[in-house]
């Protein structure tokens, strides 16, 4: 049974190519699979800039609003993503059943997700389009056991997920797209909608995360979708479900050897011989489109001829893969060594956001994607940086010195694509205790009698949480133990029960005491992590 949905080559097929120069070959071969590839491209940047845009204002309903289709859709078609976080988690999450109806999927379409689905796939053959084409001179010659690396990185991340630690996010391709804009464009955005004081905080870290998207990009100089083929594990994932694929791609004894179909794939899928390498095909169909014979067709069930043995230069390199595990394993083992209480040199955990799993777990369910920080309103969730360890590089974390958590906003949870941080309804969500707070009575103003000063208490009020009180303070005593009249003075003191740990008390008495009016070095009022519990 045949499944050709290329266009076949019309009698000018180069009068066809000089109509669409601007858009590519592709739309001329291969029209429904680039209409495909465009409309997830541009649903995959709405739900970033426009669901998840850090809406200062009635966040939670500005979300429910804009939020018609899920805004961590993307992230859970990525099948890696769904995988590596219940294996590292083990823990049960809905990702896990996105991921193997994708893998299904992928069983009937092979590589569905790669030709089809992925907006980087197809970031990645503009700047081929845009600039890799013009560059041939830089291609490798030979492509070899390049594409083995894969195998090698999916293995790797296996391995330390079965270990307890999540790396999917430094490599699987959704979140190394969402993580590179929401670092990139992320802050600009903020900026723009809410002011200068609102883009998230920028380190090394963040450049970091920019870089590999770039470097992504950027290799289509070293060939046609070059990081799709060498380093990408969902690519991996997805070849190796290719293997058992339905859907085949077939030369006919009509084929004259032209050429023409190895000269457009750009997965390097057709050997030399005109017959195909199964795991690296995605059925894109750009061939059938290209054949100027009309020889290739696309079959299921028994139609399909059975794949060839691979060449040894093909085939999985056995070292490769033992190479990947063991360092997989190793440093997974030795990132969730670094991140267990502790732990020696383990440095004092971030404060995480709202309905966080307790960080042992966060870690390894935490995929590093920053849709959180990325929705962010007020700008309070930023990257851990590197100084916490490479365990929690990238994760989200309060910096309650920039901003205070808004207590009309649960959007973290909600953009949340493995589970890490729980999707809490917004009244379940103020009654979350994210932290423990505390005067430094040596600093505070009140405390220390330097001028009088309710910046503390009246944010809390405001935000509704009210767990902010004067209470007399510095009155001396005399030797019956009754208080000397007039001289003591009222400063502020935290209510445990009520605290919730929004971070708005220190977020105000930094931004008023410590930058506008500098009569303080740091905030007198400082959130700690201290396990997050129901109040």
């Amino acid at each position: 049974m045949r499944w050709n949905w290329y266009r076949p080559p019309p009698p000018r097929r180069r009068s066809l190519r000089h109509r669409v120069p601007a858009l590519g070959a592709g739309w001329a071969t291969s029209p429904w699979r680039k209409a495909t590839q465009t409309l997830c491209l541009l649903a995959f940047g709405a739900l970033v800039f426009h669901v998840l845009r850090p809406e200062a204002r009635d966040a939670a309903a500005a979300f429910e609003r804009r939020e018609i289709v899920e805004a961590e859709a993307f992230l859970l078609l990525d099948p890696l993503v769904g995988t590596t976080a219940v294996l590292a988690s083990r823990a049960w999450h809905v990702s896990l059943a996105w991921a193997a109806a994708v893998l299904a999927a992928c069983l009937v379409v092979p590589r569905l997700f790669c030709g089809y689905l992925c907006p980087l796939g197809t970031l990645i053959d503009l700047a081929d389009w845009a600039a890799g084409r013009h560059l041939r001179r830089f291609h490798l010659p030979a492509w070899g056991g390049w594409t083995r690396i894969r195998y090698a990185v999916l293995v790797a991340i296996a391995a330390a997920a079965a270990a307890g630690t999540m790396l999917a996010g430094f490599a699987a391709p959704i979140p190394v797209l969402t993580r590179g804009l929401a670092f990139v464009l992320g802050p600009l955005q903020s900026r723009l909608m809410n002011g200068a004081d609102a883009g998230n905080a920028a380190f090394a870290g963040t450049a970091a995360g920019a870089a590999i998207l770039a470097f992504t990009l950027a290799a289509t100089v070293l060939g046609p979708r070059f990081w799709c083929r060498v380093l990408c594990p969902t690519g991996a994932l997805l070849s190796l479900a290719g293997r058992a694929g339905f859907l085949r791609r077939r030369t006919t004894e009509r084929c004259t050897h032209c050429g023409e179909c190895e000269s457009v794939c750009t997965f390097g899928a057709i050997r030399d011989d005109h017959t195909t390498r199964d795991t690296e095909c995605t059925t894109c169909q750009q061939c059938g489109g290209a054949c100027p014979a009309g020889a290739i067709d696309f079959v299921i069930g028994a139609g399909a001829a059975p794949a060839p043995s691979p060449p040894a230069a093909e085939g999985l390199s056995r070292r490769a893969l033992l190479v990947g595990a063991a360092t997989g394993l190793l440093g997974g083992l030795g990132a969730s060594r670094a991140a267990a209480p502790g732990a020696a040199g383990a440095v004092e955990p971030p404060l995480r956001p709202p309905g966080s799993l307790p960080e042992p777990a966060f870690l390894a369910a935490c995929v590093r994607c920053a849709s959180c920080i990325k929705g962010c309103p007020t700008g309070v969730l930023v990257p851990t940086a590197p100084g916490h360890g490479f365990h929690s590089l990238w994760t989200p974390r309060f910096d309650a010195d920039r901003a205070g958590c808004a207590p009309d906003c649960a959007i973290c949870g909600q953009a949340c694509p493995t589970g890490a941080i729980a999707p809490l309804p917004l009244e379940e969500k103020r009654r979350v205790r994210v932290g423990l707070a505390a005067v430094d009575i040596e600093t505070c103003l009140p405390h220390a009698g330097k001028q009088d000063c309710r910046l503390c208490v009246d944010a809390c009020k405001a935000a509704g949480y009210d767990a902010i009180e004067f209470i007399l303070t510095g009155v001396e005593m005399d030797a019956s133990g009754a208080p000397v009249e007039d001289t003591g003075r009222l400063a502020p003191s935290v209510i445990a029960d009520r605290w919730g740990g929004c971070g708005l008390c220190q977020a105000i008495c930094h931004r008023i005491n410590v930058r506008e009016a500098p009569t303080l070095a740091a905030s007198a009022i400082v959130v700690r992590a201290g396990g997050q519990r129901m109040k």
